[in-house]
Order: structure tokens, then C-alpha cells, then sequence
């Protein structure tokens, strides 16, 4: 009779969240920062992609910001005069961290096949996709090419880029003249 190995998905980013938090109680866990980090990576740059979308276009928030992250790529890239090639980094890293950003915003329990003996062998557990993408060298490259196709978009479509110290400030909001 063949045997699966089950992973919970949703029992995997409860224990996460608890990871991170005893991690910044005790100093100690990794892989929940990574997914952590790789989960805040995607979720920044979307926002960015937000961001920079809302001062390209009027109608952004009528109806593109519902677009999907790479169609809002696509989009401002477009606008931008930006060749997108998702073969190639950065935009190969923003897809990766989408489609583990989406993996785990839609997780289901999966059943994965294995190897008894093989898993006795090497001490190591089949893996989903998203699990063997939490690691800290994913996490370091996704950050580094979301921060250089941040800078590409900005310099690209005139958006000022504004500086890494600014988390909020107070601007005068013009009225629109009709």
C-alpha cells in the first residue's frame, strides 16, 4: 500500500509566525524569518508597485491596482519603457517570490510522495516547493534584485525615489482642478 507524506500548510505558517516570535524573543530560529522575510519582500514590492502605479496613472485606483503583481509589472514596465524578461534576474526573482507569495497565501495540505528507506538514509523530509524556496540565500537574492528593479522603475518612469530612512512624512494634498 503506498504511503504519503502529508505537510499542512496552514500548520506551517502558524508555526512560523510562533517561530518569528520566539526568534525575537530568543535570538535563535531560522527558516520562519526566511519565510518571513521572502512573504515581506513580495508584499513591499507590491506596495511599491502600488506606489509607483498611482503616479503613473490617474485611474490606478480604480481599477489596476486589483491587477496581479506581474500585471502590474507589466504595466508600469510598459509605461516605463521597460523591457520585462522573466528569464532573467531581477524579474526571474520577482516571479519566484510571487509564485511562494501565492503558494502560501493559497496553501493547501499537499501529499508527497517519498522514500522510506531514502528518507532514513539522508535524515531529510520531502519538501514542498515553497519549503525548499525558504532559504536564507533565496531570501538575500530576491531582496537584492527587488531593490535593483525598484531602482530600474523609479530611474525608468521619472518617479522620485524617496530615501530608505523615509517610513511616512506629512505632505500637502492639492486640490484637483475641475
Amino acid at each position: 500500500m503506498p504511503v504519503k507524506f502529508v505537510v499542512y500548510g496552514f500548520a506551517h505558517l502558524k508555526a512560523a509566525s510562533e517561530k518569528m516570535l520566539k526568534r525575537v524573543q530568543e535570538d535563535k530560529e531560522r527558516w520562519a524569518e526566511c519565510m518571513a522575510g521572502l512573504l515581506l519582500v513580495a508584499l513591499s514590492h507590491e506596495a511599491h508597485l502600488n506606489h509607483v502605479g498611482h503616479r503613473l496613472f490617474e485611474c490606478w485606483n480604480d481599477y489596476l491596482d486589483r491587477l496581479s503583481p506581474e500585471g502590474k509589472l507589466r504595466l508600469i514596465c510598459e509605461k516605463a519603457g521597460v523591457e520585462v524578461d522573466v528569464g532573467k534576474r531581477p524579474f526571474q526573482s520577482f516571479r519566484d517570490v510571487f509564485r511562494f507569495r501565492n503558494s502560501l497565501v493559497h496553501a493547501k495540505t499537499e501529499y508527497l510522495d517519498f522514500d522510506a528507506g531514502k528518507v532514513e538514509e539522508t535524515k531529510e523530509l520531502p519538501s514542498t516547493d515553497w519549503q525548499k524556496f525558504c532559504s536564507k540565500e533565496n531570501l538575500e537574492r530576491v531582496q537584492e534584485d527587488l531593490e535593483s528593479l525598484i531602482d530600474l522603475l523609479q530611474k525608468e518612469s521619472g518617479v522620485e525615489k524617496l530615501p530608505s530612512f523615509l517610513l511616512s512624512e506629512a505632505v500637502e494634498i492639492k486640490a484637483k482642478s475641475t
